[in-house]
């Protein structure tokens, strides 16, 4: 199975829960994220490791911590 998701569109949750089913996942990541490549492909894109955010500080404009 694979599941394709656009860049408004993702979650670390929903990766690693299609994952656990045994999909494979393809999509557009937002500019701000910032994968490492980890094997470049013959068309220029690349497989890459993604890890869940860590929470920022809290601070008064984001009541739950996170940037």
């Amino acid at each position: 199975m694979l599941l394709l998701f656009d860049r408004d569109f993702y979650s670390f949750d929903l990766i690693l829960g299609a994952g656990a089913r045994g999909a494979q996942v393809l999509g557009r990541l937002a500019a701000h994220v910032k994968p490492t490549p980890i094997q470049p492909l013959p068309d220029g894109s690349y497989l890459a490791d993604i890890f869940p955010r860590k929470p920022a500080a809290a601070s008064a404009g984001s009541a739950c911590g996170y940037a």
